[in-house]
């Protein structure tokens, strides 16, 4: 059975109150008078600070309540009930009220439907009434979205001042900006803020740091070529923890010869996903080929990893008609002219990751220019880049599905099986229990039409000091408190 954060941390001895640095790890940009939707599902200072209405947790494979004490739904799911939590505050110090909530819903249900499904589902007309502790809204017809929408989305309201952010939350951390410098400082108003430690986050390591810090870091601190790290002397790293961030390159189907399935089937084989995630990221990825990442509960393991084979690669190019004459000469494409790809990366051509793909394309003939992120979309064949899957839902349907307003730099895909499952997935995340079985068929068949080629999926190192007594090994991420009970 799942314990509310905020029953634990009320009744909770166990915190100790000391300042936490945490380094490294991702801020996501607090400007505006909402903060971003994806704030609520951060672990580690997302969810302290700007915690939501529900959430979705991986470990139970449930939607489940968390400001609020219960959700209910009647007629055909036209009428949803909110049950209030008391002793629930803003950041300013006042008590949510349930025409907080009341007003929460009615000026931002729209556009949180809009963002979960990328435009692909409209809204009913609803109105919302306030009964004691109680809100209840109810829909003139019955919604495609379930009443577990808000999962993960941050209860908040905007706050009148200069002070940054703009806003205020309902958390026991309130949130404190200065340049690169963030601070969740402990709030007033909930009975064990004294006990709290103030947490604060730099993006890199500073000499100035004493007492209790958790750091993380990823591949790009870490790694080295290759060939100058003996393999005896593999780097170390204590704690691992994946994230929900995806390396992968996003192709531009309307581009020639991107546009032929046989041509991007081929380049799939041209990835050593292995070697770099073994050598080139330091350990700190996990060799994948699947959009889906492989902690999730959702994740299709049958779909094995696509195999690394330069020669089948090169078979395969020359039975689609892009033939290559000579070892040394270019291959070219179906119209005469030599193959030559353009890709977006904000690293230019200097990473190893582009310093390893020109040289595996090159040598069946293939050359690629990587070009500066600034490029149009249009004038590239795809665009390198790190991606966040939208942990924990991992839907899918804002990026690909043919009625989407579309998600840079996601092509959308007209296939009637796969808007479907996108559909059905995306509406059950909305639902107490997420269909995590049809996001194994997206997965599928995502990995067959290949509008993107996976080559890892990133992880971190986790190191803590002064005072904090873990055992070695990974961090469970399907967790949704793993960050609190740390700090516990």
């Amino acid at each position: 059975m799942w314990i509310l954060s905020f029953l634990l941390l009320l009744n909770s001895e166990l915190f100790a109150a000391k300042d936490v640095t945490v380094i490294g790890w991702p801020i996501r940009e607090l400007e505006g008078e909402t903060p971003p939707i994806a704030l609520g599902d951060d672990a580690v200072y997302g969810r302290q600070a700007c915690p939501a209405l529900t959430r979705l947790n991986l470990r139970e494979k449930k939607s489940e309540p968390l400001v609020i004490r219960s959700v209910q739904t009647s007629d055909s799911q036209k009428t949803w009930e909110y049950e209030l939590r008391s002793g629930i505050f803003w950041w300013s110090g006042h008590e949510v009220t349930p025409a907080d909530i009341k007003s929460y819903i009615e000026t931002s249900l729209s556009s949180v439907v809009k963002e979960r499904s990328g435009g692909v589902w409209e809204v009913p007309a609803f109105n919302v009434k306030v009964k004691d502790h109680h809100v209840t809204v109810t829909f003139k017809e019955e919604p495609s979205f379930g009443p577990y929408i808000f999962n993960g989305v941050p209860l908040s309201r905007p706050v009148k001042g200069t002070q940054q952010p703009k806003f205020e939350c309902v958390g026991w951390y309130r949130i404190a900006m200065s340049g690169e410098r963030l601070t969740l400082r402990p709030t007033s108003h909930y009975v064990k803020q004294k006990e709290l430690p103030t947490l604060a986050f730099l993006p890199t390591k500073s000499a100035k740091i004493t007492g209790s810090k958790m750091e993380f870091s990823y591949a790009s601190a870490r790694a080295a070529i290759p060939s100058k790290r003996s393999p005896e002397t593999p780097p170390v790293c204590e704690r691992g923890l994946d994230l929900p961030y995806s390396l992968m390159i996003a192709w531009n189907l309307n581009a020639y010869p991107l546009n032929n399935l046989a041509f991007r089937r081929s380049l799939d084989k041209l990835i050593p996903r292995a070697s770099l995630a073994s050598g080139g990221a330091a350990l700190l990825a996990v060799a994948s080929s699947g959009l889906v990442p492989h902690n999730h509960p959702g994740y299709l393991p049958t779909d094995s990893l696509a195999e690394f084979d330069i020669k089948g690669a090169a078979s395969e190019l020359a039975k689609a008609g892009f033939e290559r004459k000579g070892a040394d000469g270019p291959r070219t494409d179906q119209h005469g002219k030599p193959l030559a790809l353009k890709i977006k990366s904000q690293v230019g051509s200097s990473g190893l990751i582009e310093k390893v793909l020109q040289d595996v394309f090159s040598a069946v003939g293939i050359s690629i220019v990587f070009v500066p992120d600034s490029t149009k979309p249009d004038d590239v064949h795809g665009t390198l880049g790190a991606y966040d899957l939208d942990w924990p839902r991992v839907s899918l349907i804002a990026n690909f599905h043919s009625k989407s307003s579309g998600l840079y730099p996601f092509n959308l895909i007209k296939d009637e099986n796969l808007d479907q499952w996108l559909d059905e997935y995306a509406r059950s995340i909305t639902q107490l229990t997420p269909r995590l079985e049809t996001l194994g068929k997206i997965q599928k068949r995502i990995s067959e039409i290949i509008p993107v080629t996976v080559l890892l999926q990133q992880r971190a190192c986790f190191d803590i000091s002064g005072g904090f007594n873990l055992p070695k090994g990974e961090v469970n991420t399907l967790n949704p408190d793993w960050f609190r009970e740390i700090l516990m």
